[in-house]
């Protein structure tokens, strides 16, 4: 049991252990062991001196509501967060993102916790590893923090993290087509395809322009699959030419029931003359052969 920040902490689960650090989860014993959070522990020298800095220069985690605080211990630094249950998305991502209008959702969710939390840099993309990852059956998207510094290279420097945040997302976004396809992008959706081109050429600059970018794609996107798939494209640009706005459904409407309103009146004209044609008199003719056909006097 470590007496620190006010809390006498009880190791519950370790989570992973390597030469850089520990990550645990705790119990606080003094609030009956209601309260559960993570724990990690900074063994390595080089890394502890490092995040020491940064936390006391660079404000490594000092947006982030999560953070408890930290403390030293011996040689180890440690750092202690605010735990979530764990419902992890790759555990439970096949129930819960059953269609590309929830994986949509769920990637939403993600963007604005990210952002939310206030990290940013390489500690960003270890907060987005899938060990973090937690959903639920609305889609609400949950971050835990077991974030292992032997993922963070000290030399990198400048780290743009709305790529990585933005292929955490698409990760999300393509898993209704990621197995049918075996991961070939060029026949995902147009709508991905295009999403996808903007993470290559660095174009996400901030969490608003993936917001609006997720919010502009339409609950079923169409897959590209040979006829059916161009048919389908084209019925899907009618209807968004047609049904754009109000004064364009009206429009379509009006000219729908007027189309249908003249097919029925033509059919009715053609049944007409053809039950006329059947039953004709033959007025002009008196004789058939030596029939007399004409009336009687």
């Amino acid at each position: 049991m470590i007496p620190a920040l006010n809390m006498h902490l009880e190791d519950v689960r370790v989570v992973l252990k390597n030469e850089i650090n520990d990550i645990t989860v705790c119990r606080d014993v003094k609030e009956n062991g209601q309260k559960f959070y993570t724990m990690i522990s900074i063994k390595d020298d080089m890394y502890r001196k490092y995040i020491t800095e940064q936390m006391s220069v660079g404000n490594m985690f000092s947006h982030c509501k999560d953070f408890i605080g930290s403390f030293s211990m011996g040689k180890e630094l440690k750092l202690v967060f605010r735990y979530e249950v764990e419902n992890l998305i790759g555990n439970v991502g096949s129930i819960y993102l059953y269609d590309f209008a929830r994986c949509r959702q769920a990637a939403i969710q993600l963007v604005s916790v990210i952002a939310e939390k206030g990290m940013s840099g390489q500690i960003c993309k270890l907060l987005l590893n899938p060990r973090n990852i937690n959903i639920d059956r609305e889609c609400s998207v949950t971050l835990n923090y077991f974030l292992d510094f032997q993922e963070y290279d000290l030399n990198l420097g400048q780290f743009n993290d709305m790529d990585c945040i933005a292929e955490t997302v698409f990760s999300i976004l393509e898993r209704p087509w990621k197995e049918k396809f075996q991961g070939e992008v060029q026949n995902y959706p147009d709508e991905l395809r295009l999403f996808w081109m903007k993470i290559q050429n660095h174009s996400f600059l901030s969490y608003g322009q993936i917001v609006s970018q997720l919010r502009g794609m339409p609950n079923k996107p169409i897959a590209k699959q040979g006829v059916i798939w161009k048919i389908r494209k084209v019925l899907r640009n009618i209807r968004t030419v047609l049904f754009k706005n109000p004064l364009r459904i009206v429009l379509t409407v009006l000219v729908a029931v007027t189309i249908v309103y003249a097919a029925w009146q033509i059919s009715m004209r053609i049944k007409v003359q053809r039950a006329y044609q059947k039953n004709v008199s033959y007025s002009a003719m008196e004789y058939i052969g030596t029939v007399y056909l004409g009336d009687e006097e």
